[in-house]
């Protein structure tokens, strides 16, 4: 309890870290064992401002999504997606957090997409083109399906 309360006290110290640092760091703990109560207590502590991620952020789904892919090694702007909800907001982290040209596409696609691409839920495999966009082939190289859940909430 007092750490936390020391960190909620110093948290706008956060605003003077570098992007590239936090986000180096961010996309360890999106793909950590402990993703989704982490980033519940970077909300409840009032910090996702200061690191780039949306004042309002979807915690709720962004951790149903980290629940339903953990297993697949989803890449860590698969999971930072569930939190975002529409492309200015992934433009806004972007400017914060400097990420690579690839992980801005892969999230602006993922918010703008998710919606249609679960949509064909009936279709098998209908996931599948997008299967090395999504998740991290170098650490899960078996092609597993994705459930419609691992992208929407």
């Amino acid at each position: 309890p007092e750490t936390l309360a020391a960190i909620k006290e110093h948290g706008r110290g956060l605003a003077f870290i570098s992007g590239e640092r936090i986000w180096v760091e961010l996309k360890k703990i999106v793909v950590g064992n402990h993703a989704a109560h982490l980033l519940e207590l970077i909300y409840k502590m009032e910090l996702a401002q200061y690191i780039g991620l949306p004042s309002g952020g979807d915690v709720e789904g962004m951790k149903v999504v980290w629940q339903n892919s953990k297993h697949l090694s989803p890449k860590p702007i698969t999971v930072l997606a569930a939190l975002l909800r529409c492309p200015e907001e992934v433009e806004k982290m972007d400017i914060r957090l400097k990420m690579s040209r690839e992980e801005k596409s892969l999230g602006l696609f993922l918010v703008k997409h998710r919606r249609d691409l679960c949509r064909r839920e009936k279709e098998p495999d209908a996931l599948r083109p997008f299967t090395d966009f999504i998740i991290d082939v170098s650490v899960t190289p078996h092609r597993t399906p994705l459930p419609s859940s691992f992208l929407v909430h």
